[in-house]
């Protein structure tokens, strides 16, 4: 079962951000680019704590995550 999580953030922890995704596979489903960066991100429920955990310390809880109520069976 996945979850779409929405992560705010400067522009220089992009690649930071993208990296933290990468390692939890999870999926980057959009992205806009204004005065910060809104990452929309799907990611497996089983990981999310741990992705929410990593997205902070990376980040040095700069980055904003909040879960969106999605769930969907994969």
């Amino acid at each position: 079962m996945t979850t779409e999580v929405k992560v705010t953030l400067d522009y220089e922890l992009l690649s930071v951000i993208r990296s933290v995704i990468e390692g939890f596979q999870a999926k980057e489903l959009d992205a806009q680019y204004l005065h910060r960066i809104i990452l929309l991100i799907e990611i497996e429920v089983l990981h999310l704590e741990d992705f929410k955990q990593a997205i902070t310390n990376r980040s040095r809880a700069r980055a904003v995550i909040e879960q969106l109520n999605h769930l969907q069976e994969i």
